[in-house]
């Protein structure tokens, strides 16, 4: 099989320059993960269920850095607005809202106001917090007070899932369970403004109309949200999986696929779906990233990682500043969280799935401003050229010709040429190529 027919490459452009950071995977003693949040630093916090609940927070190199323990169960986590952790639990029956300064120091703990059975907690872009309680949404200011709660019943048979929406200013996605008008059950995943009314929302329906359960939900930055569900058939013989559903404005199922054991969902910075799961590879239960085209619900690869001889879970999944990925859930009894790159490897290693791989090229965001940080993953190796030309199909600058060893590579274009001097804004291409085949995508450059 030809090289290019396995070769990725994710093109990453971030406002000012940007380093990967160190991947890796590791265990620790607070119980199972539950959520996770990484910071721009690298740095990442995740909240834990045992016992007792644990909010755990680590440097790049996945060294713990503090721990903090409270009573209760975890059931949400996000950056605080005002900096440090937000944090939604359940104790005795309450739920509450905690606030833990960046440093592990306890703020503030407030009963939540809307309190049955609240879950999920999601930091919006105009500075506040939502989260979902059963048929509720509940917008709160960073001080824990409620600014709103608005029914989802309409919308809605039960709201299960709060997520960030990145295309509506203070928005949010929602996911839960919803009914046809015929009084089929499907998931559902959706849109909400920044007042909680649900613009629209799409509803997914395979298999057994009542034999489902509720997955994930999360939203595209195209305006889009995908959903996640558990179907199955009470008919003989019996059938059961797991499907992702791609909704649009006004809630029409662009696509359908299957990715059995999938857990969660989240947007890679390049705007493809990620899927997290559970799969047994070799033998062993292990957690598996699958990237997917959004537009044709193509997979591009799979990875899968574990510990040989040890049941692994995927609870959550979160993007990072550089467009890799932190995954949590556990290994054994162990926390496990594993942080990899935006190829789905851990330092160049990984169990490649049988997907068949598209010869992608992708930018995002665009347009560029200062610098591009271009991420090449050869599965097998090979000769690669990367270069940058202008409309006229000119070469502007060759960012990379030569022997790619198998795994990820990272290469950074400061929007300079050949010679060192800065390019002019406007359009430029990306070119990847490797022997008889290339391909291009569009880089828009805006200073």
């Amino acid at each position: 099989m030809k090289l290019f027919r396995y070769l990725l490459l994710t093109a990453a452009v971030f406002c000012s320059s940007v380093e990967a950071f160190p991947t890796w995977s590791k265990t620790y003693s607070h119980g199972q993960v539950m959520f996770v949040v990484p910071e721009n630093s690298g740095e990442i916090t995740f909240a834990t269920q045992s016992t007792e609940a644990h909010l755990v927070h680590l440097d790049q190199d996945g060294n713990e850095i503090w721990s903090l323990e409270f009573p209760g169960i975890p059931r949400g986590l996000a950056l605080h607005p005002s900096g440090g952790y937000a944090v939604l639990y359940d104790n005795l029956g309450a739920t509450r809202l905690r606030r833990v300064g960046a440093d592990g120091q306890l703020l503030n703990d407030v009963e939540a106001p809307v309190g049955y059975y609240g879950r999920n907690l999601a930091a919006t872009d105009d500075g506040c917090l939502v989260y979902a309680g059963e048929d509720t949404l509940v917008k709160v200011d960073e001080d824990f007070n409620m600014l709103w709660a608005v029914s989802t019943a309409d919308s809605l048979v039960s709201l299960l899932m709060v997520n960030r929406a990145p295309s509506e200013s203070g928005g949010v996605c929602v996911g839960g369970y919803g009914m046809n008008s015929w009084g089929d059950i499907g998931i559902i995943s959706g849109i909400a403004d920044s007042c909680g009314t649900i613009l629209w929302t799409g509803l997914g329906i395979d298999l057994d109309p009542w034999g489902c359960s509720f997955i994930d939900a999360c939203a595209g930055a195209d305006g889009s949200c995908y959903g996640a569900g558990h179907f199955a058939s009470s008919f003989p013989p019996p059938i059961s999986r797991e499907s992702v559903f791609r909704f649009n404005e006004p809630g029409s199922v662009d696509w359908k696929i299957t990715v059995y054991d999938v857990k969660r969902l989240c947007e890679s910075l390049d705007g493809f779906l990620i899927a997290a799961g559970v799969a047994d590879p070799l033998g062993d239960l292990d957690v598996f990233i699958k990237k997917i085209n959004p537009d044709t619900s193509n997979p591009l690869w799979t990875r899968t990682h574990g510990y040989p001889g040890v049941t692994d879970q995927c609870n959550c999944i979160a993007a990072c500043q550089d467009g890799g990925f932190v995954i949590g859930g556990t290994s054994g009894s162990q926390s496990l969280i594993l942080r990899v790159d935006s190829s789905g490897f851990i330092n160049g290693t990984g169990i490649t799935g049988p997907d068949i791989q598209e010869s992608a090229i992708s930018v995002s965001p665009s347009p560029a401003s200062a610098s591009a940080a271009v991420t090449v993953s050869i599965p097998d190796g090979g000769h690669v050229i990367v270069s940058i030309l202008d409309l006229a199909g000119r070469q502007v600058i060759t960012l990379a010709d030569g022997y790619f060893a198998p795994g990820s590579h990272t290469v950074i274009w400061n929007l300079t040429d050949q010679n060192g001097e800065m390019v002019p804004d406007g359009v430029f291409f990306l070119k990847v190529d490797s022997g008889s085949h290339s391909e291009t995508r569009k880089i828009t450059v805006v200073r």
